[in-house]
């Protein structure tokens, strides 16, 4: 009988659709790493990395956040991070409606914000960042702030007008233009949104597992995961999953600064994860 494992995650959103590409993907890693591999989704990241502290998630997908979180706790060591146009950062931008007058950050105090999660590096905490940067302080400019859990959900607050300007990621071609990002798939958001602004770049989320997983097993996992990421097939899996084209194994570089980043920011109060009106 086969070593079971467990992958945990965090869904971009509930559909059946989404859970089945998720089963895929677990499938195809079993196949290729001799292992079973069961999934389970958490409700968001403080859940997932409790599930890790418990040992009841074996390995999985966390975007920078989480992952700091719990590698400064020495819980997980990385895996694989993802790539995208062959690049190994992202981006966050800032998006408002076509039609709206705001014309740079500054002209944001005042306005209703939509974010992602207090762990989301593009949807929440580099913006606040960023806007600090620039003179807007974050912890007093917005009238409102609400998060909605996934980037789809921020993007449509500001389509149908609920919001005034949502935070989400933005993967940059070579060319520095705009080549992936949620509203892209979105019917009639490219025609009704604007980028504001664009902050960056943000090191790659990773696949990592708990530090104390048998290192055989993880080694399985990790060229399980890069044996997937080469089979052309499984592209489009890795695009809906991850938004990534390519998977590589460790980290993606530019985590030291942006932890440093991070902390700074934290401690300067810019991080709070409060909704507010």
């Amino acid at each position: 009988m086969s070593e079971m494992v467990v992958f945990g995650y965090v869904p971009e959103n509930e559909s059946d659709a989404a859970r089945e590409r998720m089963v895929s993907f677990a499938v195809a890693l079993a196949q290729r790493s001799g292992l079973e591999v069961a999934t389970c989704r958490a409700h968001n990241y403080t859940e997932l990395a409790e599930l890790v502290h418990k040992e009841k998630v074996d390995f999985g997908w966390l975007p920078p956040i989480p992952y700091l979180a719990l590698t400064r706790h020495g819980r997980v060591v990385p895996l694989a991070s993802a790539r995208s146009a062959g690049r190994a950062e992202f981006y966050s931008v800032l998006v408002v409606r076509r039609g709206s007058s705001i014309a740079n950050p500054r002209d944001l105090p005042g306005k209703r914000a939509a974010w992602v999660d207090p762990h989301s590096a593009s949807g929440y905490v580099l913006p606040r960042i960023a806007l600090a940067a620039v003179g807007v302080d974050p912890r007093t400019a917005f009238s409102t702030e609400k998060f909605y859990t996934t980037h789809d959900a921020a993007l449509r607050a500001v389509l149908d007008e609920s919001a005034d300007v949502a935070a989400t990621f933005a993967w940059l071609d070579a060319s520095g233009n705009i080549g992936r990002s949620v509203w892209l798939d979105i019917p009639g958001a490219q025609q009704a949104l604007r980028v504001l602004a664009t902050f960056g770049a943000i090191p790659a989320g990773v696949i990592a597992a708990r530090t104390n997983l048998d290192e055989r097993i993880r080694e399985r996992i990790a060229d399980a995961v890069l044996e997937v990421a080469k089979d052309d097939s499984m592209r489009p899996l890795l695009r809906d999953l991850f938004s990534a084209d390519d998977l590589r194994r460790g980290p993606s570089p530019g985590y030291t600064e942006f932890s440093a980043a991070v902390t700074r920011a934290s401690s300067a109060g810019l991080l709070e994860g409060e909704e507010k009106g």
